[in-house]
């Protein structure tokens, strides 16, 4: 698909990819077809399917919302102003790992916007939660990935040659 300017892309089990543009949340299959199509109110960062079959997104505005593979918004909040990126992702416990860059911020929250836990990170623009519940974090700001454990305790940072933009669990 050329010409869509992806802000994310996820790659689903089934083959399919997940992608975001400013203005769109797509879900393509492997074969190039369109399986969903949803606009968003634009300038979308970061999007993912959920493991109930849902999509996620935060925005430039600092919403994060959640609509039904039909399309009917379920949920949306908005977290703060100021966003210079971010992302999102829900975890296990149905809530969602957030990374607010401009905000400086790492929060787990819900859908109601309550932080249940949060770190400072200097501009954050992807966060993932580990299997051990640490948090793995790219920090733009501060040009390194680092990983908090589940009370925000610093365990290890790799300084990057650049500013690292994504991260992801293995």
């Amino acid at each position: 698909h050329a010409g869509i300017a992806p802000t994310s892309i996820q790659r689903l089990p089934n083959g399919n990819t997940v992608v975001s543009t400013y203005q769109k949340i797509l879900e393509i299959t492997r074969d190039g077809k369109i399986a969903f199509e949803y606009v968003t109110q634009g300038h979308t960062y970061h999007a993912r399917k959920t493991i109930d079959h849902h999509y996620v997104w935060i925005d430039a505005n600092g919403e994060i919302a959640e609509i039904d593979d039909k399309g009917a918004l379920l949920a949306k909040t908005k977290l703060g102003t100021g966003l210079a990126w971010g992302s999102i992702e829900q975890l296990r416990n149905g809530r969602y790992l957030v990374a607010l860059g401009g905000i400086g911020k790492v929060q787990e929250v819900d859908m109601n916007g309550k932080v249940y836990w949060e770190k400072a990170v200097s501009n954050p623009n992807r966060a993932v939660r580990l299997a051990n519940g640490h948090t793995l974090v790219a920090s733009h700001g501060e040009g390194c990935v680092v990983e908090f454990d589940a009370q925000g305790n610093e365990r290890w940072k790799h300084a990057c040659a650049g500013r690292p933009f994504a991260v992801q669990r293995r």
